[in-house]
């Protein structure tokens, strides 16, 4: 038995009291500068943030070092973390969302369906919607692309609609809500695999996660909760509701199909038919609309190109069409392998692989597709990630002059892949030395 601990002598929490509150003091601030804020001064205020983020990881690593030596609760601690987090949010939901607009197209897409109209039959520039025009019709992305959203993507901007139309306040909180069910789960991860609650810091007060979701209002947050619910059940090998949430998934962003192949050992036909049916039934009140459902998307995947780095490369050296091309190989090709091979069983970092892998190959990485990967800083760590998270920031200077400039992607790139390549090293290394 350690020594007794006592709150007044628990110096980690007091230091983290003490990073939390210059923390809550800059997201004030930041809140407080939202409407005429210059993305020279958000990269600076967010790498602050970022820089207490991480002390307060160091400072919960050193304590999780010391709690086994001493008879600690670690309730205090903990309780300290759960008020930051919603905290954090809460001031960030009362900011106006910076550098994005993506909203006004969810409460379009909403206002059309609550007229009665399918969303994908029309692109909001089409004549027949012009009765549906309002003082935000301006601020309407993509005017001439058809809806890319899913079904259940529609029914979370529906619901939010039909609470208070046009209100992104509305549609934070219900996407705050999301949040905390993710970070639930995460918790319940945590307690899984009996390890330190405290770590549900590494998502729940990652920088990048508070400005994506509670300040810019992305339905990312909703498509991270099925993600997190999907993998946790996937490791209680409840493979039902694995195929519930991955279809539940679909219907929120398109992409999560790519686990199709992933699962082929792991699934049975039932297991499968499941998830198709939740996605046929997600997209039934729609399916009037034909091939129009998938329009927008399709327009997408050809078109739209920003802030990519090893699609970029290939473009450069190739043609953009033999990039992608690469990329859906790739992608297909490693999903196959991880779901076919009968030497290891399907584990949770295979999901972090193949995730990691079709997004960074995409000829569109915007910054909040990069926290699809930051669930896998509590489920499976990689400090990789943690650093492409604070680096992928540096992508917000395209609002300094609105330009994709080289050398934004060189300093956001650059050191994530030499992470990458001493952590890949290190592996086969250690590898190679225990075949010895």
């Amino acid at each position: 038995m350690g020594k007794k601990l006592s709150l007044i002598d628990n110096r980690f929490f007091w230091w983290q009291l003490l990073l939390f509150n210059v923390s809550i003091a800059g997201y004030v601030y930041l809140a407080s500068i939202s409407k005429k804020i210059h993305a020279f001064e958000f990269i600076m205020l967010i790498t602050l943030e970022f820089f207490i983020y991480f002390l307060s990881l160091y400072i919960i690593t050193k304590q999780n070092k010391v709690v086994s030596l001493v008879n600690f609760s670690h309730k205090y601690n903990f309780s300290l973390i759960v008020i930051y987090i919603i905290l954090i949010r809460i001031i960030s939901i009362t900011a106006d969302p910076i550098f994005e607009n993506d909203f006004f197209r969810y409460h379009w897409d909403a206002k059309v369906w609550a007229s009665q109209i399918n969303p994908y039959y029309y692109p909001p520039d089409n004549f027949f919607l012009e009765h549906l025009r309002d003082a935000n019709w301006s601020q309407v992305t993509f005017k001439n692309v058809s809806t890319i959203y899913p079904p259940f993507s529609q029914f979370i901007f529906r619901i939010a609609y039909e609470i208070s139309p046009n209100n992104t306040y509305v549609l934070k909180v219900i996407l705050m809500v999301f949040e905390m069910l993710t970070i639930y789960v995460l918790y319940k991860w945590l307690d899984l695999k009996k390890l330190p609650k405290n770590l549900i810091l590494l998502y729940s007060a990652n920088p990048l996660v508070i400005k994506e979701f509670a300040n810019s209002a992305h339905i990312d947050a909703v498509l991270i909760f099925f993600i997190v619910s999907m993998l946790y059940f996937f490791a209680k090998e409840k493979k039902y509701l694995v195929a519930l949430f991955w279809g539940l998934a679909i219907l929120t962003k398109l992409w999560p199909i790519i686990f199709t192949s992933l699962f082929i050992r792991y699934f049975n036909f039932k297991h499968y038919l499941l998830g198709l049916v939740i996605v046929v039934l997600g997209y039934l009140p729609f399916i009037g609309a034909g091939e129009l459902l998938f329009e927008g998307l399709i327009t997408f995947s050809q078109f739209w190109q920003f802030n990519s780095s090893i699609h970029q490369v290939i473009s450069y050296v190739s043609s953009e069409t033999a990039s992608k091309i690469i990329a859906v190989v790739i992608t297909i090709g490693l999903s196959l392998k991880l779901g076919l091979s009968k030497k290891r069983d399907l584990k949770i970092n295979d999901f972090q692989v193949l995730l990691g892998v079709f997004l960074l190959l995409g000829p569109v990485v915007n910054t909040w597709y990069i926290v699809w990967l930051l669930p896998f800083l509590v489920l499976s760590f990689q400090p990789s990630i943690l650093l492409l998270s604070f680096t992928s920031t540096f992508s917000y200077f395209y609002y300094w002059q609105n330009q994709d400039l080289w050398w934004i992607r060189t300093i956001e790139y650059t050191p994530f892949y030499l992470l990458v390549t001493w952590q890949a090293y290190k592996e086969n290394k250690k590898s190679f030395f225990m075949k010895k």
